[in-house]
């Protein structure tokens, strides 16, 4: 998906994501928060402490936290008018999160 939205925003120069981009973020942001709830809420105290995949579930909850943020400050700077690209960088690193599925 990122890789098609990158495709897009190379060809066309436009800086703004068009209205289906927008949907797709959305909908990915919500299926990868609820995986992490789900999870933490079955694994409780060992989501955080005891897992055997500990340093994946922090990456996780990394990534969707920071997209939660992401979501958060551009509707907050739509608000106010203000620029909040450098915070799309961290986007790039959901890629990473692939790794995941190949190991």
């Amino acid at each position: 998906f990122i890789a098609c939205e990158v495709q897009h925003h190379a060809t066309t120069m436009i800086t703004t994501a068009p209205f289906a981009f927008e949907v797709l973020s959305y909908c990915f942001m919500a299926i990868f928060l609820i995986e992490v709830a789900l999870r933490m809420s079955h694994d409780c105290r060992d989501f955080f402490l005891q897992s055997e995949h500990l340093a994946w579930n922090y990456f996780d909850l990394f990534l969707v936290s920071f997209s939660v943020l992401e979501k958060i400050m551009n509707h907050s700077a739509g608000n106010l008018g203000t620029n909040v690209a450098y915070v799309r960088i961290i986007r790039m690193a959901r890629m990473l999160r692939l790794l995941r599925l190949v190991r």
